[in-house]
């Protein structure tokens, strides 16, 4: 398989992942991580 589809079904998995979290977490929550960094 080809390096740069492996990539695209990485990003496709993440983003399947990810997505709820946005859902469900409150967006202060991810505003509260971005000041602690």
């Amino acid at each position: 398989m080809p390096y740069y589809l492996y990539c695209l079904r990485l990003r496709r998995l993440v983003l399947i992942f990810v997505n709820p979290l946005y859902y469900f977490v409150p967006p202060e929550f991810f505003v509260k991580l971005g000041q602690n960094t």
